[in-house]
């Protein structure tokens, strides 16, 4: 159905104010009775767009470290805590942030994960929080859940040189804390097995050796027990993973090796039995 404009209520619309980003189209002159008006300039600022940006800097011996920093500042009696997250600290990758604020959160007495994080059109990160273990709401009501809605965080920006800086941080807790070292081990942040040890782990697993004596071995690298960094629940955790991975290459490799005697020998035939969970219960194969 057509519309007059012309009867209108307010008026003619002509003696109504255009917005500035209407004011036609990439800057070109508007007719208005017969002269050509100008049009104002846009009040909206592009964004800039980053795209694909590394994950991380690179290295410089030059450059200080965070974590280095903290340590002068309390060897100096200028900071209470020996590492303590603070706004414009740089690091060179979201890991090595993350583990400068699990050494706060040990010192402290609580548990730290990854939060919300921001990502460009890339999926590439540009902002990431590092949260309070207590963070967030339980998923279940009556459960057993630490989560408490703590807001204590930080959140990481990207540096122009691909590094990561504090943008922002809150130190405040709504929980208590954590004050013996056993405690302190219940947090998942603070049961992290280091590359080292799990190669230590894999090569005595490889050869036979039980999971106890396994976790009294990589006790003895840090003196006691107590000075673990981790429980034996973790240890179990890790033996368990490193099972399934070597059973999958095992699979592989066997699968790889069948296909090779197939083209060798036209008449190799093997069949596979599997349960109603799609895991392997039996292998069975004939050649010519």
């Amino acid at each position: 159905m057509a519309t007059d404009l012309g009867s209108h209520s307010d008026g003619d619309f002509k003696n109504k104010a255009i917005p500035e980003f209407f004011n036609g189209a990439d800057g070109d002159a508007i007719e208005e009775h017969g002269t050509k008006v100008q049009p104002n300039p846009s009040p909206w600022h592009q964004r800039v767009r980053l795209g694909k940006i590394p994950d991380r800097r690179a290295t410089s011996s030059g450059r200080v470290s965070a974590l280095e920093n903290s340590m002068k500042k309390y060897a100096d009696k200028k900071s209470e805590f020996v590492v303590k997250p603070e706004i414009s600290q740089e690091f060179d990758s979201l890991a090595e942030a993350y583990d400068f604020y699990n050494l706060y959160s040990w010192e402290i007495g609580f548990g730290i994960k990854y939060g919300q994080c921001r990502r460009n059109v890339e999926k590439c990160k540009t902002a990431q929080d590092i949260v309070c273990g207590c963070a967030g709401k339980p998923r279940r009501v009556n459960s057993h859940s630490v989560c408490c809605q703590c807001p204590a965080f930080i959140r990481l920006h990207h540096t122009p040189d691909h590094g990561w800086f504090i943008h922002d941080v809150k130190y405040e807790h709504n929980h208590g804390m954590a004050q013996i070292c056993g405690e302190k081990l219940h947090w998942a942040s603070h049961r992290h097995i280091d590359a080292h040890a799990k190669d230590i782990v894999m090569h005595l697993r490889n050869n036979n050796i039980s999971l106890s004596k396994t976790f009294g071995v990589i006790a003895s690298f840090f003196g006691d027990m107590q000075n673990l960094p981790f429980n034996k629940r973790s240890l179990r955790y890790l033996c368990k993973r490193m099972n399934q991975q070597q059973g999958d290459d095992d699979i592989r490799k066997t699968i790889q090796l069948f296909s090779e005697l197939k083209e060798k020998d036209p008449n190799f035939v093997d069949s596979v039995l599997v349960d109603d969970e799609r895991k392997i219960r039996a292998l069975m194969w004939t050649d010519g």
